[in-house]
């Protein structure tokens, strides 16, 4: 298989976001740039944004657009996901934290 093949479309990977106008913008950004970066990349982006949209209709239903986003809505989810994922990293192993935690 070639590295650069996309077994998975940009529409199929955005379909699980709720509100339409978004999704539409998702679709389009990720067929834009699924022709100059590899398939994981894309993965993760579109990974990164699914997270972004299910957290803002849960958090800010009434926004249905991306033109309806204010600098507070941004900055609420960076809050919200440093929260998240600082909490998976708490639940790292013992062995994984022991690379980075100073012996006693």
């Amino acid at each position: 298989m070639h590295a650069n093949r996309r077994d998975i479309s940009p529409a199929v990977r955005a379909a699980a976001i709720t509100q339409p106008e978004i999704r539409r913008v998702v679709e389009r950004y990720l067929s834009a740039t699924a022709s100059v970066v590899r398939p994981k990349t894309i993965a993760g982006r579109a990974a990164s944004l699914a997270t972004f949209t299910e957290w803002l209709s849960e958090a800010h239903p009434e926004v249905s657009s991306l033109g309806e986003l204010t600098r507070a809505h941004l900055e609420e989810f960076l809050i919200f996901d440093d929260h998240v994922r600082g909490a998976a990293v708490s639940h790292a192993t013992p062995r994984s934290r022991s690379a980075t935690t100073p012996a006693r």
